[in-house]
């Protein structure tokens, strides 16, 4: 079955979004919400599959978004600050210049994330797989050490 996500016009009538792109994110936005419905009835459960998803500049501040398989999405300049992504698959992703600040990250898989231009402050990355040159070499290129990635430069 293939979920179609519809805007409704003044007429009351159907109609299509106005953008692909657009229509992908708001089809995104609506799995988040029933995630983060059925988390609270089954905590224990693995997380909805929105890989390969285009989210760029996302607005998601404090959300749970943990387990949830993000490997190869664009979530380039997205907003999770605080945003609850324990144990989240992000392989691959794009996570350029996103505001991570605070965002707990514990047992997250970032393995091949670009995290380049990522606010990374206070940010737990407790238990998280990475192995992210692009961030290394920018720390290293500002003439600091990668001890100080979470932390406020």
């Amino acid at each position: 079955m293939i979920a179609t996500l519809y805007n409704t016009n003044k007429e009351g009538q159907e109609e299509v979004p106005t953008s692909p792109l657009r229509a992908r994110k708001e089809a995104a936005l609506a799995l988040i919400v029933l995630e983060t419905e059925r988390k609270k009835n089954n905590p224990e459960s693995r997380g909805v599959d929105l890989s390969e998803v285009v989210l760029g500049n996302i607005y998601l501040p404090y959300a749970d978004l943990s387990g949830v398989d993000f490997n190869r999405a664009d979530l380039g300049g997205a907003d999770l600050r605080e945003a609850d992504l324990r144990g989240a698959h992000l392989r691959e992703a794009d996570l350029g210049g996103a505001k991570l600040l605070g965002a707990d990250l514990r047992e997250a898989d970032l393995r091949g994330a670009k995290l380049l231009g990522a606010d990374l402050r206070e940010t737990d990355l407790r238990g998280a797989m990475w192995l992210i040159l692009e961030m290394i070499t920018e720390y290293a290129n500002r003439g600091e050490t990668a001890a100080k990635i979470g932390r406020e430069a």
